[in-house]
C-alpha cells in the first residue's frame, strides 16, 4: 500500500464519508414498526448471532449505519460490556484500510527490549537495539573478557561512556521471570486540503509486555497470576493488536471515533478471555 507514489494522488479527507453499501435499509424515521418487525425476524431466524432483542438489534443496526459498516456483516464483531461499545480488531482494520488514507509498516514486532547500564549499575536506556542510546553511550562489542576489555578502553579513549546490554526481565511471581517484548508500528497520513495545501501526518503505536504487566493485564480479579492469560501466552497477537490499536486511533480518529478493541474492553472491565482463531473470547463472564 503506497499513498504518496504521486502528489496528485493525495486522498481528500471529504472521501471518508462515503459509506459502503448495506443490503439491509430500514425506515427507522417512518416506519419503526416494521423496522421492528423485520428485526424480529432476523433474530428468530438466527441470522443476527448473538443479539436477542429487536432492541438490541436496533442499537447496533444504528451504530452501524453511523459508522458506514454494513450490518450484518458487521454484527459479529461488536461487542458490549456494561453500556460500552467495542470493534474487534479486524473491523478497525478495515475501517481504516476503507478510508484509503493512512499507510503504515511495523518498525518491530514481538521483539526483545534490552536495558543498557552502566558502570554503576543505572540504567540509561532500555531498547531494541542500541539505537536508543544517547550519543555520549556507546555499547562494548567484545565477545571474551579480553575483548571487552579492549572495547571498552577504545569507547573510553573517543570520550564516551560504555554500557552494557542485558535482556529486560520482568518478575510476575516469586521464582517467575519473564523477558519483555515490545511491537511498534508507523502510522503515515496524507491530507490534501480544498485549498491544494498538503500535509503529511505521522504517529506512532507502541506496546510492551512490561506495560501489561504494569497495568496487571496478566492478573486475574483477585490479583493471582494468570499464567493462561493471552498476554502471557499469545504475546505476539496481544501486542500486535494493542500497538496497532493505539496508534490507530491516534491518527484515524475521525474514521474510529475513539472506540476501543475488544480486549482492551475487556482488560479495563476484568474480563478473563482467551484467544481463539485469532479472536477474543470470553472464558468467564463478568457478573459484578
Amino acid at each position: 500500500m503506497n499513498n504518496k507514489s504521486n502528489n496528485n494522488d493525495l486522498a481528500v479527507v471529504s472521501k471518508l464519508t462515503t459509506p459502503v453499501p448495506d443490503v439491509l435499509n430500514l425506515n427507522i424515521r417512518d416506519n419503526l414498526q416494521q423496522s421492528m418487525e423485520i428485526l424480529t425476524n432476523m433474530i428468530k431466524n438466527k441470522t443476527l448471532g448473538k443479539i436477542n432483542t429487536p432492541e438490541g438489534a436496533l442499537g447496533y443496526y444504528v451504530k452501524t449505519k453511523e459508522l458506514g459498516l454494513p450490518f450484518v456483516s458487521s454484527v459479529d464483531h461488536f461487542v458490549e460490556v456494561k453500556g460500552k461499545t467495542s470493534l474487534d480488531v479486524h473491523l478497525m482494520r478495515a475501517m481504516v484500510l476503507r478510508a484509503g488514507v493512512i499507510h503504515w509498516e511495523i518498525i518491530y514486532n514481538n521483539s526483545p527490549l534490552y536495558k543498557y547500564i552502566d558502570s554503576a549499575g543505572a540504567v540509561i536506556a532500555t531498547g531494541v537495539d542500541n539505537s536508543c542510546l544517547p550519543d555520549i553511550y556507546e555499547e562494548p562489542k567484545g565477545n571474551n573478557s579480553e575483548e571487552l576489555a579492549k572495547d571498552v578502553n577504545r569507547i573510553k579513549s573517543i570520550a564516551k561512556t560504555p554500557v552494557f546490554k542485558t535482556v529486560d526481565k520482568i518478575r510476575i511471581a516469586e521464582g517467575s521471570v519473564i523477558f519483555n517484548y515490545a511491537t511498534k508500528y508507523k502510522f503515515t497520513r496524507y491530507f490534501k486540503f480544498p485549498n491544494g495545501v498538503e500535509k503529511e501526518l505521522i504517529e506512532f503505536g507502541e506496546f510492551s509486555i512490561k506495560e501489561a504487566v504494569t497495568a496487571g493485564l496478566h492478573l486475574f480479579k483477585d490479583s493471582n497470576v494468570n499464567y493462561n492469560s493471552p498476554w502471557l501466552s499469545y504475546h505476539r497477537n496481544m501486542l500486535e493488536h494493542r500497538a496497532w490499536t493505539f496508534g490507530a486511533r491516534k491518527i484515524a480518529d475521525d474514521i474510529l471515533f475513539g472506540l476501543l478493541e475488544t480486549t482492551e474492553l475487556y482488560d479495563i472491565n476484568k474480563i478473563d478471555y482467551t484467544i481463539e482463531e485469532g479472536r477474543a473470547k470470553v472464558v468467564q463472564e463478568d457478573n459484578s
